[in-house]
């Protein structure tokens, strides 16, 4: 049951989209994800103007919870006080 959404999920494009999105974007990702690697990252953060992108050194897929020292960048971003 989960292989068939998470190949769909894999199928899907919509990069041309990324460019209209206009509001504040922070991209964090762990350096060693194998699910959603840092280049997926950088191609959202090519696509979104503006967008900031934080590579977690050391994190895998769950970089918020195995590095807590990436959750004063989100703070940051989420108060309006970031890049």
């Amino acid at each position: 049951a989960h292989a068939a959404p998470c190949h769909a999920r894999g199928a899907f494009d919509d990069t041309e989209r990324l460019a209209t999105i206009t509001c504040p974007t922070l991209i964090v990702v762990g350096e060693d994800d194998y699910a959603t690697p840092p280049s997926m990252a950088e191609a959202l953060h090519a696509g979104i103007a503006g967008s900031r992108l934080e590579i977690v050194a050391g994190a895998r897929h769950l970089s918020l919870l195995e590095d807590s020292r990436s959750w004063p960048v989100v703070l940051e971003h989420l108060r309006g006080d970031g890049r």
